[in-house]
């Protein structure tokens, strides 16, 4: 099939944007649909999006208004809806799909071609930057690997998206393959680990597929390093509007407390616990060069359900009104090795709204990987809602019921901030 070049748009070299518009859209499958749960409050553990926002450091957003994932969706599908996708702000889309076709659809495989370089193109035009993942390998699950007339179709669509991006302005190749595939596999079976039922990426499957993701992202957009404080001195105050709201970002002094199954240094304004004596946390400050972290060494047995190790700190909503839009912002850092746990998670709110990032489905979906891994954290935006009389800015590990726990992780720079609406 012959790539139409034809374009109205001008598409020359892409300049830095402002912060604020640099937001991604996921168009696609269930693969695409599942970053985002409790209708956009939280940005799942086992999603593009999280990982992707993770691994560039802040640099882009995903609006669980700008998820155009949808489950069970075909090319047919996601072309016969293209509307709002093109609609959107959004300065750049991620696509993954094709893997529906291949299931069930009786369209043929030149139809699929078709369909997929249409949602490009269109995408494209549209003046967004298009990052294209060339499919996954399927199976070991409750979906079983593709064989014959299958196989060829789902490799023969994965092999349209690396030359399509290979051969269209502005369209770029997020290859996860080579990390997720058992390459001596005669079906294209995946790594055990990256999908939790043959079909659908873990934790691990979905980081995979985000440091392909980031190889472009890192590239084309620069790092928000304002995002992070890096002073004690930035609070938020009358004069100071957009100041952190929470105390002690640098994790300075050891004046915090423990509670319940905690135990160690903790850095002065916070407070180290876990939902059960039976599960500990053990903290101590790092320093390395000029920055200082809080890091938690996880263990224990939990027994109870939804098990989980936090550090807290309560702040004040005194400075807080009905309709402001505040977000929380973290550095991590999570030793290879850990067991037991789910991805550790950032929240902040109250009593009547919350917002996660981080948050995990599922231990199947949201195991942490056994990898060493640094990133920042980003809460979706959360709108204050009226009557909110406590706020709390948490960083957790949660655990699995019954399962022993090992995992040591660093959190420091954190702050909680006032932004305006997108």
């Amino acid at each position: 099939m012959a790539v139409n070049f034809a374009n109205p748009i001008d598409f020359r070299a892409i300049a830095p944007l402002p912060a604020a518009s640099i937001q991604g859209a996921l168009v696609g499958d269930s693969r695409c649909a599942n970053s985002h749960l409790l209708s956009g409050a939280s940005l799942a553990s086992n999603g593009i999006a999280f990982w992707v926002e993770a691994l560039s450091r802040g640099r882009v957003r995903f609006p669980g208004t700008m998820n155009f994932g949808v489950s069970g969706d075909t090319t047919d599908n996601v072309l016969a809806r293209m509307a709002p996708v093109i609609a959107s702000s959004a300065s750049f889309a991620i696509i993954l799909v094709s893997v529906n076709d291949t299931i069930g659809s009786t369209n043929t495989l030149a139809q699929r071609q078709a369909n997929l370089l249409s949602i490009i193109t269109q995408t494209r035009n549209s003046g967004k930057v298009v990052i294209l993942v060339s499919e996954l390998p399927v199976g070991g699950g409750t979906t079983a690997s593709f064989t014959g007339t299958k196989l060829d179709q789902h490799m023969a669509m994965a092999q349209y998206a690396r030359y399509l991006a290979g051969s269209m302005a502005n369209v770029f190749l997020a290859d996860p393959w080579p990390s997720m595939v058992q390459s001596a596999d005669a079906t294209g079976t995946p790594i055990s680990g990256m999908l939790a039922d043959g079909l659908h990426q873990t934790a691990t499957g979905a980081y995979n597929i985000a440091v392909e993701v980031c190889r472009v992202i890192n590239t084309i957009y620069p790092e928000l390093s304002l995002l992070l404080p890096s002073s004690a001195a930035d609070l938020y105050s009358a004069i100071n509007t957009t100041g952190n709201l929470i105390a002690n970002c640098a994790m300075s002094g050891a004046g915090g407390t423990t509670g319940t199954g905690g135990s160690g240094s903790v850095a002065t304004s916070f407070s180290l616990l876990t939902t059960e004596a039976a599960m500990t946390v053990v903290g101590s400050k790092v320093t390395a060069g000029n920055k200082t972290w809080q890091q938690l060494v996880v263990g224990g047995t939990p027994t109870g359900g939804a098990p989980f190790a936090a550090l807290n700190q309560n702040f004040s909503a005194a400075n807080l009104t009905a309709g402001d839009v505040i977000e929380a912002v973290c550095e991590f850092e999570l030793d290879a090795g850990a067991s037991g746990v789910l991805l550790p998670y950032l929240q902040i709110g109250s009593s009547n709204a919350n917002a996660w990032s981080g948050a995990s489905a599922t231990a199947t979906l949201g195991g942490a990987p056994n990898l060493s891994i640094s990133g920042i954290m980003r809460s979706p935006r959360l709108t204050v809602p009226s009557g909110i009389a406590s706020t709390v800015f948490r960083f957790a590990v949660p655990g699995i019921q019954n399962v022993t726990a090992s995992a040591t992780v660093r959190v420091g720079k954190l702050a909680v901030r006032k932004v305006p609406p997108l």
